[in-house]
């Protein structure tokens, strides 16, 4: 087991006190992908497998996030399925 990690997932928003942190996952993984990332609120994130690039909206009850895409498309979306874009890109 000792090619495995924990990727670390944290959903986080900031507002006029700083960023704070909504809720944290922890999941095993390949070694190539551990690590911890940080997704924010209103911040841009590209989704697997499809490639789609989209913002966040909010989080859901069973903590998953709503990411609405550029048609206007806004879909539930697996924390684990979600990887970096930009932050706030326009």
């Amino acid at each position: 087991m000792s090619e495995n990690g924990m990727r670390h997932i944290n959903l986080k928003y900031i507002d006029e006190s700083g960023i704070k942190t909504l809720f944290s996952k922890g999941v095993p993984c390949s070694k190539a992908d551990k690590g911890t990332y940080d997704f924010y609120i209103g911040g841009k994130c590209r989704v697997y497998p499809s490639g789609r690039i989209g913002r966040i909206m909010k989080e859901t009850l069973s903590h998953d996030v709503y990411v609405q895409f550029d048609n206007g498309n806004i879909e539930t979306v697996n924390l684990l399925n979600l990887f970096y874009e930009s932050l706030f890109g326009s």
